[in-house]
């Protein structure tokens, strides 16, 4: 019986102990500043700059002009730049190719081949052409993936479907 009580009672304070625990997290997290569209409204009239004025209306002023240029975006500069990025899908889907048949001629020479030095010295090649490879085929996801982004970014700022196809 006193077992059993003790066993109870070293319970109970393993219990409380957890809620201490619980308890100075959720003050933690209360005391985390939450950035919201109500808190910015509150701190728009604090917002301070540093530097002078003469130097924040000049970036104002170059800032302004480079936006006025980089806003004209018309057909000419969506179609090339979806050819850019199709040259690069193009490019790196041939590199793999090119990279697969070299890795197949090297096998086809280590099976054909009996000599063991030859055979270690093509394998060195395999372990290499297939790093290339590896990093061929990441080259050819990411180029994938610009193309997916590119098309999602024209949509969004309003480019014509007949420019991007």
């Amino acid at each position: 019986m006193k077992r059993i009580n003790f066993l109870i009672f070293l319970l109970l304070i393993a219990i409380g102990t957890v809620l201490c625990q619980t308890q100075e997290e959720k003050e933690k997290v209360k005391k985390e500043k939450v950035i919201t569209n109500q808190t910015l409204k509150e701190l728009k009239g604090n917002i301070s700059v540093m530097g002078r004025e003469e130097e924040i209306k000049e970036e104002e002023k170059t800032g302004s002009e480079e936006s006025s240029q980089a806003e004209v975006k018309d057909e000419k500069y969506w179609r090339n730049l979806k050819r850019e990025i199709e040259e690069r899908i193009s490019q790196a889907q041939k590199k793999v190719e090119s990279l697969k048949e070299e890795i197949n001629t090297l096998y086809r020479d280590f099976y054909s081949i009996d000599d063991p030095a030859r055979r270690d010295q093509i394998q060195v090649k395999i372990v290499e052409g297939t790093r290339k490879l590896e990093e061929a085929e990441k080259e050819l996801e990411k180029a994938k993936k610009d193309l997916e982004d590119f098309l999602e970014r024209a949509r969004k700022e309003g480019a014509l479907p007949g420019w991007i196809r």
